[in-house]
């Protein structure tokens, strides 16, 4: 089920996104980490 479990973080990711940075993922800490990579990534872009 890896498929579906990374499409929920896209949309998971996305919809923090939509916040411009008024929220924070505070746990879990491997999510945490996912995003900022995420965000490094589409900075590089």
């Amino acid at each position: 089920m890896q498929g579906g479990k990374i499409l929920c973080e896209v949309f998971f990711f996305g919809w923090v996104s939509d916040f411009d940075g008024k929220v924070q993922i505070l746990a879990p800490v491997i999510v945490k980490e996912q995003y900022r990579q995420v965000i490094a990534q589409a900075d590089k872009k």
